[in-house]
């Protein structure tokens, strides 16, 4: 339906245009956001240590190629990349620091990435 009058055929047709500005700005911002994949813990080998000491322990899990740190849900215990004879970080190799007042029990183990 065409109307003659162009007051009332202005506002129509700026609705038509700042919907299709938005919904092609919203298309564009759509398509450049990137989901990677999250890293999962799978196991950690040797599962426990005694308090006091370090334990080596060995990660494995998906998509841990870029673990950058260990994390623990307590801070007693605490994680440094192995390192390896060139001095490099080691592929999911880890050295954990057991604090000697740390209690026996179950913790989380977190790769941050």
């Amino acid at each position: 339906m065409f109307f003659r009058n162009s007051n009332v055929a202005r506002p129509v047709g700026l609705r038509l245009v700042l919907a299709t500005v938005l919904s092609s700005l919203a298309s564009t911002a759509w398509a450049q956001s990137v989901c990677l994949p999250a890293p999962r813990l799978l196991t950690t080998m040797p599962m426990g240590g005694r308090a006091g000491t370090e334990v080596e322990i060995v990660v494995t899990g998906e998509h841990l190629d870029d673990a950058a740190e260990l994390t623990f849900s307590d801070a007693r215990l605490t994680a440094k990349r192995k390192l390896d004879a060139a001095g490099q970080p080691a592929p999911d190799r880890y050295v954990v620091s057991i604090a000697a007042d740390c209690p026996v029990g179950l913790y989380e183990a977190r790769v941050m990435t």
